[in-house]
């Protein structure tokens, strides 16, 4: 579920939550993550802080996500409306016509 939180986080910013490095691994090891910024709804920050919990016991299950706020229409439109919800094409160099599925999936 730590990677569902990775990217949730992702397709919100359109960036990682922590840098890649090793100081980036340990940081992220630690549960210390790059700050939420205002393209974050409180639904979506909510939902990815519980998804990259340190403790897996602590993280939401696959069942705890579908019932989430942001998973809701308004947690979506929220996060539309502020402009996440994309991807990035240079982020892991994906071609134009998988980019275009992507783009289209996450913001349907």
């Amino acid at each position: 579920m730590w990677a569902v939180g990775v990217l949730i986080y992702l397709f919100v910013s359109g960036r990682m939550p922590f840098e890649h490095s090793v100081a980036g691994l340990y940081r992220a090891m630690a549960g210390k993550y790059e700050p939420f910024d205002d393209a974050f709804s409180p639904d979506a920050a909510d939902m990815v802080r519980r998804l990259l919990a340190v403790n897996p016991d602590d993280r939401l299950n696959a069942a705890q996500c579908t019932q989430h706020r942001f998973f809701s229409n308004t947690g979506l439109s929220e996060a539309k409306r502020r402009g996440g919800l994309w991807v990035r094409s240079r982020v892991w160099g994906f071609s134009s016509g998988r980019q275009d599925f992507i783009t289209q999936v996450v913001k349907s």
